[in-house]
Parts: C-alpha cells; sequence; structure tokens
C-alpha cells in the first residue's frame, strides 16, 4: 500500500486493493475466533460444524452491517 501511495497510482486501483486486503484480514479474524472455539475438543460433530457455520455467518454479516451503517453515516456527516 505504501508503494502504490509513492508512485500515485490511480486511486480507484488504490481503493480496491485496499478494500481487498481489508476484507481479507476481517475474514481470517472471523475464521480464526470460530475456529478457536474447537480447539482441544476430540471430536467433531454436525452440529459443532452447524454451529461453526451459523457462527461465522452471523459475526460477519453483524460487522459487514454496522461497517455499512457506519460508512452511510460518515458519508452523510462529510457531504
Amino acid at each position: 500500500m505504501a508503494i502504490y501511495s509513492s508512485l500515485r497510482v490511480d486511486p480507484m486501483l488504490f481503493y480496491l486493493v485496499f478494500g481487498e486486503s481489508v476484507l481479507n484480514d476481517a475474514v481470517a479474524i472471523v475464521v480464526f475466533k470460530v475456529s478457536s472455539k474447537f480447539i482441544g475438543s476430540d471430536s467433531l460433530t454436525p452440529m459443532d460444524a452447524l454451529d461453526g457455520a451459523l457462527s461465522f455467518i452471523v459475526s460477519f454479516m453483524s460487522s459487514l452491517t454496522i461497517g455499512y451503517i457506519l460508512g452511510i453515516v460518515a458519508a452523510w456527516c462529510f457531504k
């Protein structure tokens, strides 16, 4: 990202790469949070897998919703 700033690349390219990077980091954090629940368990049942998938979806969607709402509020404030 620092190289893009120093080379003065097209702002759209900078924002796309930055957004993709942030999204990858967010997904990695959510996957780690969900998988850390299962550390130390001897066996996983289908209900554990369902619980993990639902936990992932709820965490991801709630974070996405909060980010979307804050983005709209920020855009409205700075308009």
